[in-house]
């Protein structure tokens, strides 16, 4: 399931994460949301590693992608798509879905995996030429 959220709503989703982060043990167990920020621009038309990895023996509840400083502009129709492992998580997203909001998917069956795992932005259709995109996983 793909959510379309606006900046408010991702805000609240973040402060939500932060104080769910800071209870551990018992059912619950502890979240740890990582995000990273990166140009745009330097991203090839093609499966690109981020530098955001989820660590072995975690279970993956949700991801999210946004727009980091509403200036994101492509050559063309350029889409991307977050892949944590080999599971795609977010598909082929738009331009026009990302402009001032974001978009996040909450996973309903957690995915667990024993090794570590790469979060990778695939970018097809057109290079992006502007702007900078901000990718979240929430784990634990």
């Amino acid at each position: 399931m793909t959510v379309h959220m606006s900046e408010e709503e991702i805000k609240a989703a973040r402060a939500k994460a932060a104080e769910v982060r800071n209870i551990s043990g018992g059912v619950i167990g502890q979240f740890t949301p990582k995000e990273i920020t990166v140009e745009a621009k330097d991203l090839a038309v093609s499966a690109n590693t981020i530098g955001l990895k989820v660590p072995a023996g975690k279970f993956v509840f949700g991801v999210y992608i946004k727009n980091a400083d509403d200036k994101l502009a492509s050559g063309g129709a350029a889409t991307v798509k977050v892949t944590v492992g080999s599971t795609d998580v977010i598909s082929a997203t738009g331009l026009s879905d990302l402009k001032g909001k974001g978009v996040a998917v909450l996973d309903a069956s957690p995915d667990y995996s024993a090794t570590e795992r790469e979060v990778k932005l695939t970018v097809a259709t057109a290079a992006y030429t502007a702007g900078k995109l901000t990718v979240g996983v929430i784990y634990g």
